[in-house]
Order: C-alpha cells, then structure tokens, then sequence
C-alpha cells in the first residue's frame, strides 16, 4: 500500500520553507489468491497486515514585512570597520 503525502501550513515557518513532520511508511495487504488448473484466478481474502503511514510536511506561510529582519538574520555590525578621515578635493 503506497502512503499518503499531506501538507499542513504552519504560520511560524517562512513562506518557501517545508518541515518534515512524520515520515511516510507503506502499509502491507495479503492476498489469498486460489488459482485452478485452467489458470483462472479468483481472490479468496485481503488482509491488511500494517496500515500505511501519512508523510506529513508542514509548508511555512509567514510573511515578513521588508523593515523586519528574519528570525537568524544579525544586524551589520560596525564595531570593526576602520573609519578614515577622506581629503576633500577641491
């Protein structure tokens, strides 16, 4: 049994970012399959042994507004820069 993929918005992502949730498992089915002697097959039983898992991702749906850093984005730092006095040319 092939799995299902879903997706979930989650507003504490940015927009364009994707988080795997829960992984996607396939699911197992028996079938009891009774073949005669011309080749004539006729299916007796399904079972399901294991259900399938869902993968879950979750898709970011955050905006930001273009006056606020991202979450992880430092302002510059001037600390270190050397400042020089410029000529003026005249």
């Amino acid at each position: 049994m092939v799995f299902e993929r879903q997706e979930r918005p989650n507003a504490n992502l940015l927009k364009g970012q994707r988080q795997l949730v829960q992984k996607g498992e396939e699911g197992q089915i028996r079938r009891l399959v009774e073949v005669d002697v011309q080749g004539k097959r006729t299916l007796r039983t399904t079972e399901i042994l294991k259900e399938a898992v869902p993968e879950i991702t979750e898709v970011g749906t955050k905006v930001l507004s273009s006056n606020q850093p991202a979450e992880g984005v430092k302002r510059p730092s001037f600390r270190n820069f050397e400042t020089r006095k410029l000529k003026r040319i005249q």
